[in-house]
C-alpha cells in the first residue's frame, strides 16, 4: 500500500521543463549587457552560463527522446554524453534521418566542446569567439528542440 501512494504522488510531481534552460539561455546571451550591470558580473560570465545551459537543454531533451524512442541506456554517467552522440549515429545511421541525425550529432558535439571549454577554462580555447559561441548554442538549442525532435518523434510515432 505504501508503494502505491508513493508512486501515486510522484506521478503529481510535475518533471523539470528543460525547456526553461533554454529560456534562460536565450535571456542571458540577448541581455547580457543589462544583466552584467545589474548583477555587477562581466558579460563573459553570462555568455558562459548561456552556452553552458543551451547545451544542457539540448543534451537533456536528446537523452529523453534516445531512451523513449531508441532504446538508449546509460553504461556509465561519466561517459553518458559520449555514450548518447554514439548511439543516436549508429541507430539513426541506416535510414532516411540520416542528414537530419547527423546535423543533430554535430551540433551537440560542437556544443560539449562550447560548454566544456566555457566551464572549465579561465582562457577559451575554442576557434570561435565567446558571444559567437553562445549564439550558436543558443541557436541549435532551438532548432533542434522546437523543429528536430518533434519532427522526428512525429515521424516515429506515425
Amino acid at each position: 500500500m505504501l508503494v502505491l501512494q508513493y508512486l501515486e504522488i510522484m506521478q503529481k510531481k510535475e518533471q523539470f521543463d528543460w525547456n526553461d534552460y533554454l529560456k534562460i539561455a536565450v535571456n542571458l546571451f540577448e541581455e547580457r549587457d543589462n544583466y552584467a550591470t545589474k548583477c555587477d558580473c562581466s558579460v563573459d560570465c553570462l555568455l558562459r552560463c548561456s552556452i553552458s545551459r543551451s547545451y544542457y537543454v539540448m543534451f537533456n531533451k536528446m537523452k529523453y527522446f534516445a531512451k523513449q524512442y531508441t532504446g538508449f541506456k546509460t553504461r556509465q554517467r561519466e561517459r553518458e554524453k559520449v555514450d548518447l552522440e554514439e548511439h543516436l549515429e549508429k541507430y539513426f545511421s541506416k535510414n532516411e534521418y540520416d542528414k537530419e541525425i547527423t546535423k543533430l550529432i554535430r551540433w551537440l558535439e560542437n556544443s560539449r566542446i562550447y560548454r566544456n571549454s566555457a566551464d572549465y577554462e579561465s582562457i577559451m580555447s575554442i576557434k570561435t569567439t565567446l558571444p559567437n559561441a553562445a549564439y550558436k548554442t543558443n541557436k541549435w538549442a532551438r532548432v533542434i528542440i522546437n523543429e528536430i525532435l518533434p519532427r522526428l518523434e512525429d515521424e516515429i510515432t506515425n
